[in-house]
Order: structure tokens, then C-alpha cells, then sequence
């Protein structure tokens, strides 16, 4: 198994990927960490607009 796993590692796009993939999974986890702080700084209304403004921005 291990000699499998070293294989891969040397791999460019399993290499790649796995860059790619760890990027992801850290900015949902930022997302999802900041949301609630976000929820008590904006109400509901203010909550909103952003979104829209962040959409027609981005």
C-alpha cells in the first residue's frame, strides 16, 4: 500500500488535484467559520444586499 501511495505522490496531477482539492475544502471551511460572525454583524436586510452587491461585482 505504501508503495502505491509514493507512486501517486510523484504523480503531477494527483499532485495537482490534491492542491486544488485541499484549496476548496479550506475556503468552505473559512466560509463556514465566519458565517455566523457575519450573521450578528449584518441583519437580515443588510445580509441581502450584500449577496446582491457581492454577485454583481464578482
Amino acid at each position: 500500500m505504501s508503495n502505491w501511495l509514493q507512486k501517486q505522490s510523484k504523480n503531477k496531477f494527483i499532485s495537482a488535484l490534491s492542491i486544488l482539492v485541499a484549496g476548496s475544502a479550506v475556503s468552505n471551511l473559512i466560509l463556514v467559520s465566519i458565517t455566523p460572525i457575519l450573521t450578528r454583524i449584518y441583519t437580515t436586510e443588510e445580509f441581502g444586499v450584500l449577496s446582491e452587491s457581492i454577485k454583481y461585482f464578482v
